[in-house]
């Protein structure tokens, strides 16, 4: 998130987070490193903390996203990331990208 100007982004640590991985005064984010595509649920309760604090949704997964996932983001202009092993992190849909 500090590579994309959110220069105060810090994890939130171990423990209940409450869905929410990395917050700045801007922006909250979910990271996932799961084996499986993420789908829409766990976008929309992203969503909902990040509409709750006024903040912007970030999601970064380490696996792609399902269609339903990918449709829904588009939609409410979530931007969604997906970063490899070496820490690369790329957009997926048009409003990560802006």
């Amino acid at each position: 998130m500090r590579h994309l100007g959110f220069d105060d982004a810090r994890c939130t640590g171990a423990g209940t987070d409450g869905g929410v991985d990395v917050r700045s005064r801007e922006a909250v984010a979910q990271v996932k490193a799961q084996l499986t595509p993420v789908g829409r649920p766990e976008l929309q309760a992203l969503y909902g903390v990040a509409r709750s604090e006024g903040r912007r949704p970030l999601f970064f997964s380490l696996m792609n996203y399902t269609t339903a996932a990918l449709a829904w983001a588009d939609e409410v202009g979530m931007a969604l990331f997906r970063f490899d092993h070496a820490g690369l992190v790329e957009p997926v849909n048009a409003p990560a990208e802006t």
